[in-house]
């Protein structure tokens, strides 16, 4: 079984409606505190977020996805979650 993902670079922008086919985009630190309700979320966080409204995050179209920054209980940065669309 071959695994691969539809994105190939990531992007930064202040455009949240910048999303194209093949790319991932870094949420703005202002969407982190929209989604997750705190600016350095834990993965626990995240997980919960996700799982209660994941068809409210972006992106919005097909063959993208977004990422943000998880953190541990002590607000240092451990990782970074991503989510998206397949574009399959």
């Amino acid at each position: 079984m071959s695994e691969h993902i539809d994105v190939d670079r990531v992007i930064e922008t202040d455009d949240v409606d910048d999303e194209e086919d093949g790319t991932v985009r870094v949420v703005l630190p202002q969407e982190v505190l929209e989604y997750f309700g705190e600016e350095m979320p834990t993965r626990d966080v995240v997980e919960r977020a996700y799982k209660a409204s994941a068809s409210d995050l972006p992106p919005m179209f097909r063959g993208s996805g977004c990422c943000a920054p998880v953190y541990d209980p002590q607000g240092h940065q451990v990782e970074w979650v991503f989510w998206g669309t397949t574009g399959d």
